[in-house]
């Protein structure tokens, strides 16, 4: 009785990547820019195919600078394969880069008073949710892309904080006994 029904865009910000152009890249800086190829199933892999921008073109495209606890998620793939719509939670660490979002890179910046980032991680990975949003799937030829309108509409069931913390930690514990066998 305690869950409420909503919108995805009514409790996160959703943002497109930018399109960060390849000639503009340098050869190392502390402004990593995240591509697809960098988000997978529940990872980030900073440490693949890195590419860095300098200084001035990351002040310049600051609005999209990754933060701590926003959701990443791929929005292009093969056409009727789903083998995109990966999503992970980034975790800022001291000494990483700076990231930041290319394009046909998500990006959900959680109100944190109504989701915990995990927790919704946990619900877009839900068969329910990929099902509805690979219905939305537009493209030509092999290319799949999700529109971010069409992220924002996604409908969800949302349990109070408290027992969303509860879901979370019990899953997490579950996932911990499932890698120890």
């Amino acid at each position: 009785d305690s869950w409420t029904w909503c919108r995805l865009g009514q409790i996160c910000d959703i943002l497109n990547g930018y399109a960060y152009k390849s000639s503009k890249y340098v050869s190392k800086s502390n402004n990593q820019v995240i591509r697809l190829g960098n988000v997978k199933k529940d990872s980030l892999l900073i440490n693949d195919k890195q590419v860095y921008i300098s200084d001035e073109y990351a002040k310049a495209t600051e609005s999209f600078k990754i933060k701590d606890n926003d959701i990443l998620v791929t929005l292009t793939g093969t056409r009727e394969k789903r083998d995109y719509f990966y999503c992970t939670v980034y975790h800022k660490t001291e000494g990483s880069p700076n990231l930041y979002l290319n394009q046909r890179v998500g990006l959900l910046r959680c109100n944190t008073n109504v989701i915990i980032p995990k927790m919704l991680k946990i619900m877009l990975n839900g068969e329910d949710l990929l099902s509805t949003i690979f219905a939305t799937e537009t493209g030509t030829a092999n290319q799949g892309n999700i529109g971010t309108s069409n992220v924002q509409k996604l409908l969800l069931a949302l349990p109070p904080i408290s027992e969303q913390k509860r879901i979370v930690n019990r899953l997490e514990k579950i996932m911990q006994i499932t890698k120890t066998l």
